[in-house]
Parts: C-alpha cells; sequence; structure tokens
C-alpha cells in the first residue's frame, strides 16, 4: 500500500472516530435526508489543508465543502471521490468541475466521505 494511500486511509478514520465539528469557524454545512430540521456527517480527506468533519443542515456542493477544509494543498494531484454511505463512489476531475456551472456540480450527502488526491 503506498504511503499517501495509507495516510489518506488513517485520516478518513481519526475524522470518522473523531466527535463531529463544524467546518470554517461554526459554519454549519450541508444535505440531509430526513426533512427539515434534520443533519448529517460528511468527512473531507486528503490534499487539503484542513481536514475536516461537516454538519450538513442545508445542501452543500462539492466545491463548497472543499473551500470549507482549507481548500486544496500543494500536493493536490486534482481527482475528489466521493465515497457514499451504500457503499458507491463516484470520481471527479477539479478541472471538470471548475467548468461546470451549477447544476452538474454534486450535492454532499449524509455519510459521505470525500477524499482529494
Amino acid at each position: 500500500m503506498k504511503v499517501s494511500r495509507l495516510f489518506s486511509c488513517l485520516s478518513i478514520l481519526f475524522l470518522i472516530a473523531s466527535p463531529p465539528v463544524a467546518a470554517a469557524g461554526g459554519r454549519q454545512m450541508a444535505a440531509p435526508r430526513g426533512g427539515p430540521g434534520a443533519c448529517g456527517r460528511a468527512a473531507v480527506a486528503g490534499a487539503v489543508r484542513s481536514p475536516s468533519r461537516l454538519h450538513l443542515c442545508r445542501r452543500v456542493r462539492l466545491g463548497e465543502a472543499l473551500a470549507a477544509a482549507g481548500s486544496l494543498s500543494r500536493r493536490a494531484e486534482g481527482v475528489v471521490q466521493v465515497l457514499h454511505a451504500d457503499g458507491s463512489y463516484d470520481t471527479y476531475r477539479l478541472k471538470d468541475l471548475r467548468r461546470e456551472k451549477g447544476g452538474a456540480i454534486p450535492h454532499l450527502l449524509d455519510g459521505d466521505i470525500v477524499s482529494v488526491r
């Protein structure tokens, strides 16, 4: 297993085991399931400046979650994977996301883990 992959896995485990915190100075982020008043959680790890757990109390796009985690670090290769609670995942290239206008940029769901490479 590559060192960077191991680090990403350990970062994700740390984020999952940590108590929940609101990202970016107390702002609550997100896209809960379960109707009004329901909040979910998501995590952002990997090549970001400040890996974070996010409270999801409103719909949040992937770009907002990355910004809440302090944006990308210098070691970011430009690939983002979103692992969903059901075990499925989506892979995005950042340069493609930057070209999109609104609709095609995904929202996070409760339980999503965002891994930046």
